[in-house]
């Protein structure tokens, strides 16, 4: 396949040529050249004037976009004389894969009706498709679902159909109640994120460290995610909040402080910067501190919530 989609790019006045790469989440690094080296056949193609690394076996496509499974690591480029030679694919930028702008107004007891539009671009986007395809779009709706809230009910999802070529963004809306949005305790209710998606990072590479593994740990394409958040139907008196935390890693910004309209807004930000992190990484006393300071800023995102009385 790589050989006629060479083949194709080069009938429509494209340079392209056929290459030879080791592809998965992991390629070792390249000792001895040699044609056992390789697992697969891949297509370098010059598009105005930038480099396109093309695996024609994939289920999706994004222009310019390089799979995951083909970043940071040698590759052996044939040219029009049959020579070749070795390159290196780089990983990509961290760029902004998914943005969240999330509204939940709370209702009755712990209930908050929840408002979403998440744009996706990128691996995100391209996982969802597969995954669109894999399972079927009813299916994968009712995971988004479960994702969104901690307690999903009524949840509608409205987004377009996914295809092979991937637009640059992706749009999609959620309506929904959350069951569980607040914690009561005693007489009160907490708004607190410590159980979701946002903190569970840091809680995995807590029992990493506690649990002595030994493995390196891929965490997927580098990658900015956004997140804005306002929630309003209660008083919130918590003081404004600034987490700013920085690392060869990863970059965290949090702010949150009351709006004018006695709503509560903040905004998360994290930069994935690497693909991968060693076992000395996650053990170093760095990245304790990165963990600490990590989930010391979501601890101080808890807020009590006096429900508005109707």
């Amino acid at each position: 396949m790589a050989i006629l989609l060479t083949a194709m790019l080069k009938a429509s006045g494209i340079k392209a040529q056929p290459a030879w790469i080791k592809r998965g989440v992991f390629a070792p690094t390249l000792l001895i050249p040699g044609i056992k080296a390789p697992n697969h056949a891949i297509v370098w193609a010059e598009v105005n004037g930038k480099t396109w690394w093309l695996d024609p076996t994939n289920p999706v496509f994004t222009p310019g976009r390089t799979m995951s499974d083909l970043q940071e690591r040698w590759v052996f480029v044939a040219d029009e004389t049959g020579q070749v030679k070795q390159e290196t694919i780089p990983a990509e930028t961290p760029d902004v894969n998914q943005k969240v702008t999330r509204e939940e107004r709370f209702s009755d007891g712990t209930k908050a009706q929840v408002e979403l539009n998440l744009e996706l671009a990128n691996d995100p986007l391209m996982q969802l498709s597969k995954d669109d395809q894999h399972y079927g779009k009813f299916s994968v709706d009712k995971e988004l679902c479960s994702q969104f809230a901690k307690e999903s009910q009524d949840c509608e999802i409205k987004r377009a159909e996914t295809a092979f070529v991937m637009p640059e963004h992706y749009k999609m809306t959620a309506t929904l109640t959350d069951l569980a949005a607040l914690q009561k305790v005693s007489d009160q209710y907490i708004y607190h994120r410590s159980s979701d998606k946002l903190t569970a990072i840091w809680k995995m590479f807590s029992a990493y460290r506690r649990e002595g593994n030994l493995a390196d740990v891929f965490i997927g394409d580098p990658q900015t995610i956004l997140l804005e958040t306002t929630l309003s139907g209660g008083n919130i008196s918590k003081q404004p909040l600034h987490c700013e935390i920085r690392s060869p890693w990863f970059d965290i910004d949090m702010k949150s402080e009351p709006s004018k309209d006695d709503s509560y807004h903040y905004s998360y930000k994290k930069v994935e910067k690497v693909r991968w992190l060693t076992h000395d990484e996650i053990n170093s006393g760095e990245f304790k501190d990165l963990i600490d300071k990590s989930v010391d800023c979501f601890e101080k995102l808890r807020l009590n919530v006096q429900l508005t009385k109707k």
